[in-house]
This record gives structure tokens, C-alpha cells and sequence, in this order.
């Protein structure tokens, strides 16, 4: 099993970081200084990585008069979806500006290729890794054609069955260990209902030679933070500067605000899973010290007596036995005399 794969100076994969892709998608509205802008916000958000798309509008659509409808600022559109993809192309000049800004600040630049001409593209600028869209995880030609560059590769699972998922992984795994899927229910957004987050168990279990992860499109921060408890190494979320800009995935990604959220209740989570071992902290200890009740006289009580539930009582004390060990005494002779909420120690009991 492969235990983890590396992109940049990160390790993905067990006893690693939650690695965490802010999906700018096509919300930079084919504006170089919006893609500059959605990285540097990405950055101080705390994402790992901020991912794009690389497409040639000739390429993907074959109809270029098919239209779809789709939300834009809470309302229904009618796009053409050859224009739409046209106005967010980039030439490759356009591509190495972002790659290198993206560098500068620190963040890693990925893009979700749709073609070979488009990877080649991509590999000429320098990126790390590969991710491939769940509108291609059945493009068995292309994912061969990627994995054999062993670059690491991330896809997401949106859309197939059972079977599906199978023979990509068999397939794929064989060409290029270094291998990510990624949960993800295809619908834009989707409710809590439609995620069956339980199934990333389910997929560790079948599949545990892959690093899994979640790509989430549903609003708001949650999802993620719950995909993480279930194993998730991996993290993608769409990402806008602001929701109301025109265009189709804006209305349901994540704002600047809600991606810090985001990184922030992930982190959180990591941090609250801590270990299997059990075990109490060194200042649980401490707490347990004062807080957990001690045996007390219930009564002035002389020497002589012997102990018993009539004249002992559990309350606070700074010192002395607890009642888990009761039975040390219980039944004993004190051997000096005892005022009311005196603790009783092991030396007042004659042995």
C-alpha cells in the first residue's frame, strides 16, 4: 500500500495534514488579475493549494450551440456552453503568469486537465500533479495517457458506480501508485442527503491502496469537517472572492471568509481526532486532583473507630484517598482521631 503521495513539499496521505484545494474553478471569469486574486486570497486562507480549469472550448464541446441552464446570483440562466468555456480559456503565457504568481506567494497551482493537449500544456509550466474531473473518470485512454508521466494523480469518483471505481483504480494503480480519489456527488450544489459521506468508509475499506479524500459541493463549511472524521486526506472545495459575480459556480462556492472557516474547522478537527490510545493528559491528571471526590470523616470521629458507610462521606479535599479505594479501609480501625471533613490517609488506619 502506497502510504502516501507527495505534491510539492507536501505529504498527503496518514499521519499527514489534511492537504486542502481551493477549487477557483472558472470563478475567475477569464481575468488573469481575479485568478492572481483568488490564489492570494486562497494563500491567507490557509489552503494548501488552489486549483483551476485548462480547457479549449473547440476541444470539450462538440455542439457549440448546446445550452444549459444553470444558477448565477440566485437566479436561473440560460448559458451557451462552448461561449461560456470560450471566455474563460487562457493562452499558455496567460497559464505561466498565474504558475508563477502562484509560486511567488507560496501557494501550489494545480489545474484540472481535460485533454492531452491541455496536460502537455500544463506540464510545460511546471505543475506537480494531475487532476482529473469527475466528467472524465471514465476516460480510460486519457487517465492512462496522465498516469504515465507518474505524476501524482487526484481524481474524483463523482457519478460512477461500484464497478466503475474498480477498474480505474485496478487500472490506473498498475501505471502510477502515486494515486488519489476523491469522493464527490455530482450535483451543483448538493443537499446533506445527497452526500453519503458513510461512503468514504466504505471506499477505504474496498480500495485501501489509494489515498481517499472529498470534493464537496455542498454550501457552507461543514461537509468537509465531517469528511475529515471519516478519513479524508484530502479536501477540495469551490472557491469564490464573491458570490454575487456573474457566472454559474459562483453562487455555491465558498467566499474568502468561509474558506478560512474552512481550513480552520479542518485543522480543528485534526487536532480534536488526536489518538486511539487511551489514555488522560498530564493536566486532566492535575484537574482530576481536585476535582474527583476524596473520603472524608462524615462526623468527628475517635480513635478506635472502625470505618464504615455511616461515618465516612465523599467530598472535595485538596488530599487524601478517593473513593475507588474505599476498600483499603473500609471495615479498618483509625488509629488517631479524625475531625469532621478530615480526610482519611492510609497512615490514620491501623494495619
Amino acid at each position: 500500500m502506497n502510504k502516501f503521495i507527495k505534491i510539492g513539499k507536501k505529504k498527503i496521505g496518514a499521519g499527514y495534514p489534511c492537504f486542502i484545494i481551493a477549487e477557483a474553478s472558472i470563478n475567475h471569469n477569464g481575468r488573469v488579475s481575479l485568478a492572481k486574486k483568488m490564489a492570494n486570497e486562497a494563500k491567507k486562507a490557509g489552503a494548501d493549494c488552489i486549483k483551476f480549469q485548462t480547457f479549449t472550448a473547440s476541444e470539450f464541446c462538440a455542439d457549440k450551440k448546446q445550452k444549459i441552464e444553470l444558477y448565477s446570483n440566485g437566479k436561473k440562466k440560460i448559458w451557451n456552453l462552448y461561449n461560456l468555456y470560450k471566455k474563460h480559456e487562457f493562452s499558455v503565457s496567460q497559464w505561466k503568469e498565474i504558475k508563477k504568481y502562484c509560486d511567488k506567494i507560496g501557494i501550489i497551482f494545480m489545474s484540472t486537465v481535460q485533454d492531452p493537449i491541455n496536460f502537455k500544456l500544463l506540464k510545460k509550466i511546471g505543475i506537480k500533479a494531475i487532476k482529473v474531473g469527475s466528467d472524465d473518470f471514465d476516460n480510460i485512454s486519457n487517465l492512462k495517457y496522465y498516469a504515465k508521466t507518474k505524476l501524482p494523480m487526484i481524481i474524483s469518483r463523482g457519478m460512477s458506480d461500484i464497478k466503475e471505481i474498480k477498474n480505474i483504480i485496478d487500472k490506473i494503480y498498475k501505471i502510477n501508485k502515486k494515486l488519489a480519489v476523491l469522493h464527490c456527488v455530482s450535483i451543483y450544489p448538493s443537499s446533506s442527503s445527497e452526500l453519503n459521506l458513510k461512503q468514504i468508509l466504505s471506499l477505504q475499506k474496498v480500495f485501501p491502496k489509494v489515498i481517499w479524500g472529498y470534493s464537496d459541493h455542498s454550501l457552507g463549511t461543514l461537509a468537509p469537517a465531517i469528511a475529515v472524521t471519516l478519513g479524508s486526506k484530502i479536501i477540495e472545495k469551490h472557491f469564490t472572492l464573491d458570490n454575487k459575480l456573474l457566472g454559474p459556480d459562483h453562487s455555491f462556492s465558498v467566499n474568502p471568509k468561509q474558506l478560512k472557516e474552512l481550513v480552520d474547522n479542518i485543522r480543528f478537527t485534526e487536532n480534536s481526532l488526536g489518538t486511539e490510545k487511551i489514555f488522560n493528559s498530564k493536566k486532566e491528571i492535575k484537574n482530576k486532583n481536585f476535582m474527583r471526590r476524596r473520603i472524608v470523616a462524615k462526623k468527628d470521629l475517635s480513635s478506635g473507630t472502625k470505618i464504615n458507610n455511616l461515618n465516612i462521606s465523599f467530598k472535595r479535599s485538596s488530599s487524601g484517598l478517593f473513593i475507588n479505594q474505599l476498600n483499603k479501609i473500609k471495615g479498618k480501625t483509625l488509629k488517631v482521631a479524625k475531625k469532621k471533613d478530615a480526610s482519611i490517609l492510609i497512615r490514620d488506619i491501623k494495619i
